[in-house]
């Protein structure tokens, strides 16, 4: 029965975590990719130039309010601009 009720809890937690949007400086995207996980994509612009320089994706677990970052970063592919 504990199993059940944790699973549950687990599985409507998807909404809310939905809904969690970030508006800190360099974020382009963000997303939910499962209940309490969000993926969040940063990037980074020489500030002469104004040309992306880098662009990566990482990850955060969230809890209504408590945010951890995990230790996973991917780069992203910067496709060159003319």
């Amino acid at each position: 029965m504990i199993v059940v009720t944790l699973v549950c809890f687990y599985a409507a937690c998807w909404g809310p975590t939905k809904r969690r949007v970030d508006n800190r400086p360099g974020v382009k995207k963000n997303a939910a990719v499962a209940p309490l996980i969000l993926s969040v994509d940063f990037e980074e612009c020489n500030p002469r130039t104004l040309v992306t320089v880098r662009k990566s994706r990482r990850y955060y677990f969230w809890f209504f309010g408590l945010v951890a970052e995990l230790p996973f970063e991917q780069e992203i592919s910067v496709s060159p601009q003319l």
